[in-house]
């Protein structure tokens, strides 16, 4: 089976995270949570697109599997890591709407439940649009495809409906969308610039200020997203909240996709580059201002998952579990139904158990459970939960 989708592979990633590098905010005046409110892309969107997916699976299966157990950004409808998260303090956390854009139309729904306040969405960037699969439409700039809200407007929809309490644990994890948009822009940029320049007969000094110099207004471009993530966490503290979390960003060069032969040696490069960029900036501010944030360092970890999988319990780190001719590509339609049907490629090729990513940029179900621990584990030496 083949789905086919509008939805591109929205977000990288990788997992694995410590505490630290943080500023020194202020001790919150308790450390019980009663809710979880997170904002960002796919790595926490908890099931945005769950009736579109469904609705591919039953198109590409004739009807057979009308309830499928997709819709998230992983190897099935497994927990992501904010809901293990959410797990371990004794709550839980669902999407707040569930919606899909114009081509598709799924009219968006609001959930009804106390604990919808999961606002990620996958595609998503952090402050602009269009985001990763958002296809917008060239008249109205509405997204045909996915809805990508960035997360302002997350804290936006958030902050209509009233303030933070002590007991909310606040997290932000975007940027990484921001990363592919920025590729995608910066990678053909430079191509043509250079290959104008070589015609021209400029010299490879010359040649190389100008790869530089068009790689530089991207840079500006993360460095801007970044502050941008720092904005809204600012909000949130305006809000009331009193524990507020942000995560940097792995490097997507490293993953499956970043390793392909269509990113390619000088896309690699300008991944690294537009990450170290945001994730810089994001440390810098946090050290020059009591900002109230405790910043978790996503990269720090992830960085030992590449180089050491073995010691994390991951005996593949290059072979997504979902096959990509089963999927298109993306793991919100990937899942497994044991005797019945499966997009995953056969275990010997890719243990889901064991696996790092579930689809190109993504985590598997396992991974997200390790991530989850581990921002727990942080967050309890920290003494923001109990």
């Amino acid at each position: 089976m083949n789905i086919r989708l509008a939805l591109g592979a929205v977000s990288l990633a990788v997992l694995a995270a410590c505490g630290g590098g943080e500023s020194s905010p202020p001790a919150p005046s308790s450390n019980e949570t009663t809710r979880i409110v997170a904002f960002g892309d796919s790595l926490t969107d908890g099931g945005t697109y769950t009736k579109f997916a469904q609705a591919a699976v039953a198109q590409a299966t004739g009807g057979a599997i009308t309830a499928a157990p997709v819709g998230k950004f992983t190897n099935s409808a497994g927990a992501l890591w904010v809901e293990v998260l959410a797990g371990k303090l004794g709550t839980t956390i669902v999407n707040e709407r569930f919606e899909y854009g114009t081509s598709f139309p799924v009219p968006a729904q609001i959930s009804s439940a106390a604990n919808a306040t999961n606002y990620a969405q996958g595609g998503s960037r952090v402050a602009k649009q269009p985001g990763i699969g958002c296809s917008p439409d060239p008249k109205s700039g509405a997204c045909t495809g996915a809805t990508t809200v960035p997360v302002v407007q997350q804290v936006d929809r958030a902050l209509a409906k009233g303030s933070f309490t002590a007991t909310d644990l606040v997290v932000f994890w975007g940027g990484n969308n921001d990363v592919f948009h920025n590729l995608a822009l910066a990678g053909p940029e430079i191509t043509a610039a250079v290959t104008a320049a070589t015609l021209a007969g400029q010299s490879a000094a010359q040649i190389a200020a100008l790869q530089q110099a068009i790689a530089g207004k991207y840079v500006i471009e993360m460095e801007q997203a970044a502050l941008a993530l720092l904005e809204q966490t600012q909000r949130a503290r305006a809000a009331g909240a009193q524990r507020i979390v942000v995560l940097t960003l792995p490097d997507s060069a490293k993953s499956p996709m970043g390793q392909s032969a269509q990113v390619g040696a000088s896309g690699r490069t300008l991944m690294s580059t537009f990450v170290k960029a945001f994730n810089d900036q994001l440390k810098k501010e946090l050290a020059l201002m009591d900002t109230g944030v405790m910043l978790f360092d996503a990269a720090a970890l992830s960085a030992q998952y590449y180089d050491n999988p073995a010691a994390n319990g991951f005996t593949n780190i290059a072979v997504p579990v979902c096959d990509p001719a089963k999927t298109n590509n993306t793991s919100l339609v990937c899942f497994e139904i044991p005797g019945v049907f499966s997009t995953y490629f056969p275990a010997a090729v890719a243990p889901a158990a064991t696996s790092l990513f579930a689809d190109g940029v993504h985590p598997t179900v396992t991974s997200h459970a390790k991530f989850g621990n581990a921002v727990y584990e942080a967050l309890k030496t920290k003494g923001w939960v109990r």
